[in-house]
């Protein structure tokens, strides 16, 4: 449950930051869809935990990546919400 709230939140997180981001000129184009896509990415993660755990993990842990890769400082909150979901994630499956 706990994984499903931060992938959840931590992809509303995401999403917010990198418009932000992109709407304020701050970082690339490119940058800001990566980081769009691994927002997105995250947020499916999430939603799978409950059913797939593995696989959520392993989505909540490149949209992490990905995302801080992609915009540094905007994604800082973001990111380690899905570092650390994809981890609970990891924990719970069977």
């Amino acid at each position: 449950m706990g994984a499903m709230v931060l992938g959840l939140f931590g992809g509303m997180v995401g999403i917010a930051a990198t418009m932000f981001a992109v709407a304020g000129g701050l970082v690339a184009v490119w940058g800001g869809s990566i980081a769009m896509i691994a927002a997105v990415t995250g947020m499916v993660g999430g939603a799978l935990t409950v059913r797939r755990p593995a696989v959520a993990a392993a989505l909540m842990l490149v949209g992490g990546v990905a995302g801080l890769i992609a915009i540094h400082q905007f994604f800082v909150v973001a990111g380690p919400m899905f570092l650390v979901g994809g981890l609970i994630a990891f924990r719970g499956r069977n």
